[in-house]
């Protein structure tokens, strides 16, 4: 290859006599500084346009999202919840004990439960263990099912799926009813799988290594402790269940999982709930927790009850020989001193200091229950201690008058009042089993059911919520997405876009749809022979109106047309722009330099076997054998003509500058279209020669990087782009809509 010289004149050339230039009028470059849009200012339109222009692909991964949320929401099993609706009643009768035996501590004992505590006795082993042996909780039976989505093949009946899936895989309404399943203690928690062989017929896996063939109704014995009867079979052959007995209280745990109790505002009243998969299992399981809590609860008051008379069966007893102890001391005494007894005004002190001791010990007691629940400023308890400074008073009084008695008589009278004491101690004994026995043949559980479980209501998963979800999910992360390709990969769209590239835009050219459809028997991009009114002509002619201003300021008149990449337009810019330009009355050649591919010369078919800018660098033709005419518009054109094994040492050669300046001279515009910058080197060759170079880039297709790139290579070889045309911009998918093109 030929080396390249750079000319040391020429328009296109960074050191020539005219001045390098970026705009149509030839002045300099523009400055860095000059003004641009802000990035950092946040335009919902644009964003709003990105998202307009994607928007098949939003509304796509929105329903496959949304599809995904249809396939997710199968997954889980449906839950159903019993409800049943249970009052607590805290007020219980209280049983009063003399305080001579309990003093303050078992006296006006409370048996109410607070309402907090009751809701972990709810959900307490002590409750749930009963419910879980009554109904063989505690055996587990597991159909075999399909991985992901084995719950939804039990809940719908796909034709399609179930001839595909093996037969061991559970089906809708399948199922199996163990009437007793006995385990021994070591093989607790193992796994039986059972295949059902017919009707009445299976067969047990012992994990030991055998199996064991049962029948329906009767006993099979899988092994020493273990023991394992079925009674009933709904289920084809060939399904699997998995068979095992878990620890009572693993189960007991499971339903406490389950359960739940929630207590109204302010109430004695709680809902008592319970989720299962199986709808009958939970009412039934509801309802057995209320069963067993309120069967626990009559236990614990019954329980009370037979402490309280049993410590009072204990210490009657006591007060017997403490009071036939007190009567013999009574009748010694008596026989030692000769005494008569007492006169009737000592006896009746006595009688009235009895009766004073114990309502002063009545008052005592119901003060102290009543400080349990009252502040200390109470009337209630106010008028309490009233009455005790009062009986306080009345028994100091009659100890002083017991005091001016006879030493003798004053003993006698201490003795009289033990024995009466302790008989008024034993009736009171006597009385309360009485009340005890009555009470504990009375009593009733405080626990009432005011709303029991009659059925079971669906109460999850929600199954529109993955579909929300996915859809919502797939539309949000595509909508990241896009704006992330927009910001990372920015692509040419408006004059702002252009700006930022350090360029000017020329022209916008509209989009040209279906241009092999314009009028028989024309080429398909000569669009301005086939629809001149087109807004893409128009702006075609806007450009031209530039170029002929730019032409008259400079001494050259020659125009390279190139692109970033392949199928950017610049064929169809540089054949329209001929033709607008030659249809005013100019002298205009095109000349396609594309020594590659040499697109043009299929627009031209006459061309085609005629030679071209191949044969006349070589020196095997003539200019003027090589230049044909359109006869409407006077366009002269020469092409490719045969396409050479090294087309750029071709271009290289002296012999192309010379020929680009001898058609300058003849030529009002000489337009020289060229392969796409970055494919290969020839633009960069071709563009020495040339005076103005204008870049092609596709609307929205053509990144920012793509222009950086081409304008950077054309620059390292002396070219300098004189400006930059949008082509095939299409008006619905830009945030600006308003190009200087369209029908008028």
């Amino acid at each position: 290859m030929n080396e390249i010289n750079i000319p040391k004149e020429g328009n296109g050339h960074p050191s020539g006599s005219h001045q390098p230039r970026n705009y149509w009028s030839g002045s300099p470059a523009p400055s860095k500084a000059m003004p641009s849009y802000s990035d950092d200012e946040l335009n919902i339109l644009e964003l709003f346009t990105q998202l307009f222009d994607r928007k098949l692909l939003l509304l796509a991964m929105a329903i496959a999202g949304a599809a995904v949320g249809v396939f997710v929401g199968q997954l889980r099993p449906t839950l159903y919840q019993a409800r049943s609706v249970v009052q607590v009643d805290r007020s219980a009768p209280r049983i009063d004990l003399p305080e001579e035996l309990v003093g303050s501590l078992l006296a006006g004992d409370d048996v109410a439960r607070e309402l907090a505590t009751e809701i972990h006795i709810f959900s307490s082993r002590l409750v749930l263990d009963p419910v879980v042996e009554d109904l063989d909780l505690n055996i587990r039976i597991v159909p075999a099912r399909l991985p992901i989505i084995g719950h939804a093949l039990q809940r719908y009946t796909i034709p399609i799926v179930d001839r595909r899936i093996p037969d061991r895989y559970a089906r809708p309404a399948e199922a199996i009813t163990v009437e007793s399943f006995e385990v021994a203690e070591d093989a607790v928690g193992t796994v039986f799988p059972v295949e059902i062989l017919s009707t009445d017929t299976f067969m047990v896996d012992d994990p030991a290594g055998h199996s064991i063939e049962g029948t329906l109704g009767s006993p099979v014995k899988i092994r020493n402790g273990v023991e394992l009867t079925i009674s009933e079979i709904n289920a084809p052959i060939g399904r699997v269940f998995f068979l095992s007995k878990e620890p009572v209280w693993v189960a007991a745990r499971r339903l406490a999982r389950n359960f739940s109790a929630d207590i109204r505002y302010q109430s004695e009243v709680f809902d008592f709930k319970y989720t299962d998969t199986s709808r009958k299992m939970s009412k039934l399981i509801i309802n057995a927790i209320v069963e067993s809590y309120r069967t626990e609860n009559l236990k614990r008051r019954f329980a009370e009850i037979d402490q309280t008379l049993s410590f009072i069966q204990h210490q009657i007893p006591d007060v017997s020989a403490s009071l036939k102890t007190a009567e013999m001391t009574l009748s010694a005494f008596l026989e030692t001193e000769k005494a008569e007894g007492l006169s009737l005004g000592t006896h009746e002190l006595i009688q009235r200091s009895v009766r004073l001791e114990n309502a002063l010990r009545d008052l005592e007691f119901r003060e102290e229950v009543l400080a349990k629940s009252l502040s200390g400023d109470h009337r209630d308890l106010k008028a309490l201690d009233s009455g005790k400074l009062q009986l306080e008073k009345q028994i100091a009084e009659i100890r002083s008058e017991l005091s001016g008695i006879p030493n003798a008589e004053q003993e006698l009278t201490r003795l009289t009042k033990r024995v009466e004491d302790l008989k008024t101690l034993h009736a009171q004994l006597q009385g309360q089993i009485k009340q005890l026995q009555t009470l504990k043949a009375s009593t009733v559980s405080n626990i009432h059911v005011l709303d029991p479980a009659e059925s079971a209501s669906v109460a999850g998963p929600d199954r529109t919520r993955p579909i929300i979800i996915g859809g919502m999910g797939a539309f949000l992360i595509t909508t990241v997405l896009v704006f992330a390709l927009n910001q990372f990969a920015r692509r040419v769209e408006d004059a702002r876009s252009i700006e930022e590239l350090g360029s000017i835009l020329l022209a916008t050219v509209d989009k040209v749809k279906n241009l092999a459809k314009w009028r028989p028997g024309r080429q398909s991009n000569a669009l301005a022979l086939a629809d001149p009114t087109h807004s893409a002509i128009e702006s075609i002619r806007n450009l031209r109106t530039g170029i002929q201003f730019s032409l008259s300021a400079t001494s050259s008149n020659s125009l390279m047309v190139t692109s970033c990449a392949p199928s950017d337009g610049k064929s169809f810019i540089s054949l329209n722009l001929a033709l607008v330009a030659a249809s005013v009355g100019s002298r205009v050649l095109l000349l396609d330099c594309d020594l590659r591919r040499g697109g043009l010369r299929n627009q031209f078919p006459p061309s085609i076997s005629m030679p071209g800018l191949t044969e006349i660098l070589m020196g095997t033709a003539q200019i003027e054998d090589t230049i044909f005419k359109e006869e409407e518009t006077g366009l002269e054109f020469i092409g490719t003509g045969a396409l050479p094994r090294h087309p750029s040492e071709l271009l290289s050669k002296p012999t192309f500058s010379k020929l680009v300046r001898e058609l300058e001279k003849v030529y009002d515009l000489v337009i020289l279209d060229t392969p796409p910058v970055l494919a290969v080197t020839d633009p960069c060759v071709v563009g020495q020669c040339a005076g103005n170079t204008i870049l092609i880039a596709r609307h929205l297709h053509t990144r920012h990087l793509e222009v950086l790139t081409a304008q950077k290579a054309l620059f390292a070889s002396g070219v300098y782009v004189s400006g930059i045309v949008i082509n095939q911009a299409d008006r619905r998918k830009s945030k600006y809509q308003y190009y200087y093109g369209g029908k008028y």
